[in-house]
């Protein structure tokens, strides 16, 4: 996964790469949470996902990328 695009427990949970026994206790946390609490979370998600990696963005910021490139040759 991206770390960047995780804001934790609000958006997903973190956990240290090749760590079974945290992933574990991350998947317990969040199935003991409330359906509404599960639904809030994926609603963040994706509402932060769309915000901030919705592809005129993403194209925007290569676009930028590129014309300043080019500046400096």
């Amino acid at each position: 996964g991206c770390r960047d695009v995780v804001e934790p427990n609000k958006t997903g949970m973190l956990v240290r790469p090749r760590d079974s026994e945290e992933l574990a206790r991350a998947c317990i946390t969040f199935l003991s949470k409330s359906a509404e609490e599960q639904s809030r979370m994926g609603v963040a998600a994706r509402k932060n996902a769309e915000r901030r990696y919705d592809e005129n963005i993403v194209i925007e910021a290569y676009i930028n990328l590129l014309n300043r490139h080019r500046k400096f040759k």
